[in-house]
């Protein structure tokens, strides 16, 4: 197993309060994996997965889980539904990319109803290490981010958002 990065997904208050001039952030994970041409004419089949450091129940837990992946065609295929069914694991497991191709694979939690977004500790995290398994190894180049959507305390309004790459555990992105 490759060990690509650290992950944290939350949907919560920055500081656990009913007061509605806090900031409310939604937090993804992402992954671009991306197989350049000339490296190889077969595809390559891969595996992402996820192993929680976190005890994944609080607020929404599992059932907020949004997991999609953007194809090579740009289109999004939604994956919430098999996330944490498909494996020993949560994960996207069985990809497949050929060269030439990009996909964008991301995981987040559903921000609360208007009517619980103010209760004090509803927020929703979970943390732990993403893997990425290639059939070949290096030849994908493998990019990790966080995204950060800060909204109003009452949901009403987005204020900022942040993206930002995240270390991988090699220091590079060839996997």
């Amino acid at each position: 197993m490759t060990a690509l990065s650290s992950f944290e997904i939350l949907s919560q208050s920055l500081i656990p309060t009913a007061d509605p001039t806090i900031p409310y952030v939604v937090q993804a994970y992402f992954v671009q994996v991306s197989f350049p041409k000339g490296e190889s004419a077969d595809p390559i089949t891969f595996s992402l997965s996820f192993e929680e450091t976190t005890n994944f129940t609080q607020g929404l837990g599992q059932a907020g889980v949004m997991a999609q992946y953007i194809d090579e065609n740009g289109q999004v295929v939604e994956y919430s539904s098999t996330f944490f069914t498909s494996g020993s694991q949560p994960g996207f497991f069985g990809q497949q990319i050929s060269p030439g191709q990009t996909k964008i694979y991301s995981v987040t939690v559903a921000p609360p109803t208007a009517s619980n977004a103010l209760t004090a500790q509803s927020g929703t995290g979970w943390r732990g290490v993403a893997s990425l398994i290639p059939s070949t190894s290096g030849l994908l180049v493998v990019t990790p981010t966080e995204r950060q959507i800060y909204f109003t305390g009452d949901l009403k309004e987005i204020k900022d958002s942040v993206v930002y790459s995240v270390a991988t555990v090699s220091g590079g992105t060839l996997i």
